[in-house]
């Protein structure tokens, strides 16, 4: 009914406002012709020249009425684009206004997965282990390789942080307050892991590649905030940690991210 209601509103508004024109022109033609003649006779150069203003008014209206009949299709199909456009507008809005909510509710649960993993007993007691057996002795290595007995820790500690950093590394996890939260702890961990980390990738270039990044990202964070903010990272017997001695990044090639997503 709306859309018969506005089809026949488009063709008979031309048709209307020709004939309300010529009626306006009739008689605005009646009144001023009985004024000229009522108040100054009969004079024909000015009547001539009244009835040219007059039948430029009627033409100006005729024209109008023309013009809205030939482009009423033009004009509604300018209406339609226009609103077309201010709908896709909000629709664009409203979709990145659900995107944003939807990754801080994504990142929300994925801290929390990440809260469950650290602070599970499995490990903090294999961390635990690692950081008073360096504490100890200053070393976790044994005969130049790793300590068998503290094989089993390390492979927690270090499977749990090298899965993290290959998901901050994916954007799946909020790197900012992850190193805000943990980064502390995941320097002096890999600190502690380091020597046989190293040794273990003298067989394997990429061991524990993205553990190691996010360790030294973690560092590179604190390091660059501001003194007062900065906390003190030492090693388990109290002695700083520095930049240079975590080492530098592994730049891992495509073929290893494919391989991850693959998983």
């Amino acid at each position: 009914m709306e859309m018969l209601a506005l089809t026949s509103y488009s063709i008979c508004y031309p048709f209307t406002l020709t004939i309300w024109g010529m009626l306006i022109s009739i008689v605005f033609t009646i009144c001023f012709m009985t004024y000229v003649i009522g108040t100054h006779g009969v004079n024909l150069d000015e009547y001539k020249h009244k009835m040219f203003e007059v039948e430029i008014v009627l033409l100006s209206k005729k024209n109008y009425s023309r013009f809205m009949s030939s482009n009423s299709d033009t004009i509604f199909t300018s209406l339609n684009v226009v609103i077309t456009a201010i709908a896709v507008v909000v629709a664009s809005i409203a979709i990145k206004v659900q995107q944003y909510y939807a990754k801080k509710q994504s990142d929300r649960e994925a801290m929390t997965d990440i809260f469950g993993m650290l602070n599970e007993t499995p490990h903090k007691s294999a961390e635990k282990n690692l950081y008073d057996a360096y504490k100890e002795t200053g070393t976790l290595m044994k005969d130049g390789k790793l300590d068998p007995n503290r094989e089993g820790p390390a492979e927690v500690v270090r499977r749990n942080y090298d899965q993290i950093g290959a998901m901050i590394s994916s954007n799946l996890i909020p790197s900012t307050e992850y190193y805000r939260i943990f980064g502390v702890l995941t320097s002096v961990s890999y600190f502690i892991l380091k020597e046989s980390i190293e040794k273990e990738r003298e067989k394997h270039k990429y061991h524990m590649a993205h553990f190691t990044n996010l360790a030294i990202n973690c560092f590179n964070f604190w390091d660059k905030q501001k003194k007062e903010e900065k906390p003190e990272i030492t090693d388990p017997k109290n002695k700083p940690i520095t930049k240079d001695m975590l080492g530098e990044k592994i730049r891992l090639p495509k073929e290893i991210w494919w391989k991850f997503w693959q998983l």
